[in-house]
This record gives structure tokens, C-alpha cells and sequence, in this order.
């Protein structure tokens, strides 16, 4: 698990672009991150340059954790 302080952005390529997610959980898969938002319960993927960088996600897999991690 990840610290969810961790700044998450849904965003197309940069954080000033994008738009922040409100999360309440984050995992770490070895590289790969997926956050739960507290607005719709879904699980959005991204990834982070460094440990120190904010999460950039690129997509929604829906509310159910399972099927978000068959998707990478």
C-alpha cells in the first residue's frame, strides 16, 4: 500500500493539467499504482516518475479492485 497522501491527478500528461482525485486508498503494483476515489468508488491506474512525484492516472477501471488488477 501506498501512502494515500500521495497527490493523484487524473490527468493527460502534466499535474497542472489535470484534475485531482480525492482517494482514500492507494496500491502499489511494482510500479503501477491503482487509487480508489471517495467520489465514485472507482479504481484509477497511473504510474509516478519518483517516490516524491504525484500519481498521474490515465484511466478508470470501475469500483471493483479484482477486475482493475486483471486489467494490467
Amino acid at each position: 500500500m501506498a501512502d494515500p497522501s500521495t497527490l493523484v491527478y487524473r490527468t493527460p500528461s502534466r499535474p497542472e493539467q489535470g484534475a485531482p482525485l480525492n482517494v482514500d486508498l492507494v496500491v502499489d503494483l511494482s510500479g503501477l499504482y491503482l487509487a480508489r476515489s471517495v467520489d465514485d468508488g472507482e479504481w484509477h491506474m497511473g504510474q509516478r516518475t519518483s517516490p516524491h512525484e504525484p500519481i498521474l492516472c490515465w484511466s478508470s477501471y470501475g469500483d471493483d479492485l479484482g477486475s482493475a488488477i486483471d486489467n494490467l
